[in-house]
């Protein structure tokens, strides 16, 4: 009765996540014809192209990653999760927790810890945006040098850059040093106890365990890292050329330095937000760069509305035709 329980309560959580997601999408609605009005959708369509291509590397990463960590699920079911996992997560963006959760919440029910399902879709997160933050490092640098910024702005830049290494720094340091990891977690622990009354010490000593263990497997899986790295820069690349083609379907193909340091500061600042699917502030941030980049300050916000929709949109919309299967066993399960 209790494992029933649980299993509805999965299913409404994951649920209420779409039903929020829909909601997004809808609200921005009014934009969304917009663009449908003024964009050359032959290359409309090659930009999510590139994105479905950019989708495959990052949902096949997530097998690579979850092979390493000794997670035996059937590779199209990993890819389902990944993929679906992404595209929530690329809506809701609550730093990463909608993703997580429903990746725990699904391969919790094939008997796969849950400290293992953490531990390997926080690693494979960590790479994913480890891609991300260098991408912006090279943005940064490149506001720096080829354009007339000064003053209080190249120092603000600067400071950014620099609080974005040691952020990496950090984060890397954690995945990869126990002794760091187990004070954070110890402080987490404690955190939560005061806050919420509850005892996660037993999750985090499992979270732990099976970073240690995925951690001492990559000396075992240089190929599976060599692989990793190449569906991440794949990842990145597609995405990128994405957003060029979305230029190009308006009108207006800009040069590489350009398109990258958009790109990056964008994506970054919506991340970083805690608005969900850093709506309104990813493409505010694009939008403001570009602009200051010497691209039509409209024409920017409709570049950054079209990446949105073929990028969070489409994959979303796409992926509830896939809930279904996942959660048959759940929603019909007799025990």
């Amino acid at each position: 009765m209790d494992k029933r329980r649980s299993q509805k309560i999965i299913v409404a959580t994951i649920v209420a996540f779409l039903l929020l997601g829909v909601l997004l999408v809808v609200l921005d609605w009014q934009d969304v014809r917009r663009i449908v009005i003024e964009a050359d959708w032959e290359l409309a369509l090659i930009a999510l192209l590139f994105i479905v291509v950019s989708y495959l590397c990052l949902s096949y990463g997530f097998v690579v990653v979850s092979r390493i960590f000794d997670i035996k699920m059937k590779i199209r079911e990993l890819l389902g999760i990944g993929y679906i996992s992404t595209a929530l997560n690329n809506i809701l963006a609550f730093s990463g927790a909608a993703g997580h959760s429903l990746r725990l919440a699904l391969m919790k029910r094939q008997e796969v810890k849950a400290g293992q399902v953490l531990a390997s879709s926080l690693f494979h997160s960590h790479l994913h945006n480890l891609g991300m933050f260098c991408l912006l490092a090279i943005g940064l640098v490149f506001l720096l040098i080829h354009h007339s910024v000064h003053g209080t702005t190249a120092i603000g830049i600067a400071l950014a850059a620099g609080m974005l290494i040691i952020l990496v720094i950090i984060a890397t340091a954690i995945i990869f040093m126990q002794p760091l990891r187990l004070m954070v977690l110890r402080i987490l622990s404690k955190a939560i106890h005061l806050i919420a009354r509850k005892d996660v010490t037993p999750f985090l000593n499992s979270f732990d365990q099976a970073m240690v263990l995925g951690v001492k497997a990559l000396g075992k899986h240089r190929l599976s890292l060599s692989l990793l790295a190449i569906l991440i820069a794949a990842e990145w690349i597609s995405t990128i050329v994405a957003v060029w083609f979305c230029f190009d379907a308006l009108g207006s193909p800009i040069s590489v330095g350009i398109l990258i340091t958009g790109f990056a500061v964008g994506i970054s600042a919506g991340n970083l937000s805690m608005i969900p699917g850093g709506f309104g502030v990813q493409e505010a941030s694009m939008a403001g760069v570009y602009a200051l980049l010497g691209i039509s300050f409209e024409k920017a916000v409709l570049v950054s509305i079209m990446f949105r929709i073929i990028y969070d949109f489409v994959p979303f919309l796409v992926s509830l035709f896939l809930y279904r299967s996942l959660l048959r066993p759940l929603l019909h399960t007799d025990e």
